[in-house]
């Protein structure tokens, strides 16, 4: 180490000097320079360790003592700092820079903006039934899915649709990151393959994830106007449970310049809200039943775990409908809910508004609400009429051989179908997307039904799916819609609730077309629908798109 302090002391030469020169002045060969150059190469070893612990001992500005040494790593503060192939041993302020640059022409990136996208309700659980997830990244329209594959012993799996992840070395087994763990090119990626033969995150096998919260480094890209992949690195944080039978993706991050490497749970200071959309409940009685989860990052709440914030001293809210309070509950130091109270004096469509919480200097251990980014949001708060039964009378629309798709959206809680002829298979088809229709069995064959018939949870409801799992109207194994005309009953989902739809159809003899005539659905969740049966009436144009 004793070395090491004469090479550090060697160096600290005055900012007037150039190299050279301080080599002549100090009397020390060039051969020894370099020869030390050569052996060590600036390399993260133990040697690195040693040096900084003597840069400490010897009261000189260096790293903390306890830098990380893999080459996925980096020091905690990092912008600007000179590095030597995965950090740096010395903070720049030790030379002069244009000397250290010479030296060492390598350097950490500056880091800009890290983009950050809270997830919500990216979850699943063996106990509860929920053993599929799909999400994206925004940003990049890339889809990836949490799994718990219960055909391959119940093994909890990321889907990443073969896309590559940070995994141990030689296996499909997800590198537990911990926060402040470098991901970049030199990350070691594996692309998984189809099911199933995809990226592990726990099983009976692999069990570091278990009971604890990391990140998964990934790797995304986007196609520039050459049509050429720039690729950005960035992570997803993961919590799995102790028995490793759920696990929740609780966001996703990303370094917005292409190629530039990412620190694990590094994020800019700022206040992420889940939900900004606020809707009157399902009982329509002026209360609000959404909340929006608030996670701070790069600081903490100044409230303890368990208690509200004050209204005027942690923050404030302007525009809240008469009836309602604002309340704000700390989860712990870096989460939040904010919720509200009471139920809204009035509550039409036409009362909908805008609040606006803002949160002051005290509501943040740090003191200060201007070095955090968003400390101000606007909810919006959305009130509905009275329930109705919308009846939507269309311009009839054949679809057919020469006319093959036609997409209507209800206009509701983002509820759709389509119709549509396949040319490939010859067969008209009801696509509901995942959504349920009435149907024989358990194929998705759709049940024609007559005027007057009640719409109800009872009934067998069969979900649909993307290509090529849609509903069949007429296929050369199902003919019984073949010259009738009747109704499909359709039931669609939102949060924990549902509510149920019909579409009344016209089917060529030949079963080659088909063609809508009318349909309607009922606003109120949960409540039957007779077909036929439509009070409120609505323009076609409105709600038909192309």
């Amino acid at each position: 180490m004793r070395s090491v302090y004469v090479w550090s002391q060697f160096l600290a030469v005055n900012k007037r000097e150039n190299l050279i020169q301080a080599f002549m002045k100090r009397g020390i060969g060039l051969m020894v320079v370099f020869f030390m150059l050569a052996c060590f190469n600036f390399n993260t070893s133990v040697w690195g360790q040693q040096a900084t612990k003597a840069a400490d001992d010897k009261g000189m500005n260096g790293v903390e003592s306890n830098v990380p040494v893999s080459q996925n790593e980096r020091t905690s503060s990092h912008t600007g700092d000179v590095f030597t192939d995965s950090y740096s041993i010395f903070q720049e302020n030790i030379f002069e820079q244009s000397i250290w640059e010479n030296i060492c022409s390598i350097r950490f990136p500056e880091i800009t903006n890290v983009v950050y996208q809270p997830f919500d309700e990216i979850s699943v659980s063996l106990n509860e039934g929920k053993r599929w997830k799909w999400f994206e990244i925004p940003d990049f329209s890339m889809e990836y899915g949490a799994f718990i594959d219960k055909y391959q012993n119940d093994v909890v799996m990321l889907e990443t649709y073969q896309k590559p992840v940070v995994c141990d070395p030689g296996t499909h087994n997800v590198t537990f990151l911990k926060k402040g763990r470098l991901i970049g090119a030199a990350s070691h990626w594996e692309a998984a393959g189809a099911y199933p033969d995809l990226h592990v995150v726990a099983s009976d096998t692999y069990e570091v994830w278990k009971g604890r919260r990391g990140y998964v480094g990934v790797k995304l890209w986007k196609t520039n106007g050459r049509h050429e992949k720039e690729y950005y690195y960035g992570y997803f944080e993961l919590e799995v449970s102790a028995d490793g039978t759920s696990y929740k993706i609780l966001g996703a991050a990303y370094n917005p310049v292409p190629g530039e490497s990412i620190v694990a749970g590094e994020t800019a200071c700022e206040l992420l809200f889940s939900n900004t959309e606020w809707y009157e409940s399902d009982d329509n009685d002026g209360s609000i039943t959404n909340h929006a989860n608030i996670r701070l990052l790069s600081d903490e709440f100044a409230v303890a775990k368990g208690l509200l914030m004050q209204k005027g001293k942690h923050f404030s809210v302007t525009g809240v409908p008469d009836g309602l309070s604002i309340s704000i509950f700390i989860v712990d130091g870096c989460n939040a809910i904010m919720y509200a109270n009471g139920k809204a004096l009035s509550n039409e469509y036409t009362d909908s508004c805008e609040m606006t919480i803002g949160f002051n200097d005290e509501a943040f251990k740090g003191g200060d609400a201007s070095a955090v980014a968003y400390t101000k949001r606007k909810i919006n708060v959305h009130f509905r009429d009275e329930y109705q039964i919308v009846y939507v009378d269309v311009d009839d629309f054949t679809v057919s051989e020469d006319n093959p798709w036609q997409l209507y959206q209800l206009g509701y809680r983002g509820a759709a179908f389509g119709v549509w002829y396949d040319n490939d298979l010859k067969t008209c088809r009801f696509e509901i997307y995942e959504d349920d229709g009435v149907s024989y069995g358990e194929e998705r064959n759709l049940v024609p039904l007559a005027k007057g018939e009640i719409i109800h949870k009872g009934m067998n409801w069969v979900a649909g799916g993307n290509f090529p799992k849609e509903h069949n109207i007429s296929t050369a194994d199902f003919s019984e819609w073949h010259g009738r005309e009747g109704y499909v009953a359709m039931r669609f989902h939102f949060d924990e609730q549902c509510f149920y739809g019909w579409a009344h159809i016209k089917v060529a003899v030949d079963g080659q077309s088909y063609t809508l005539l009318d349909y309607a659905f009922n606003e109120k969740p949960g409540a039957p629908l007779i077909t036929g049966d439509g009070q409120k009436k609505v323009k076609e144009s409105i709600l038909m798109v192309n």
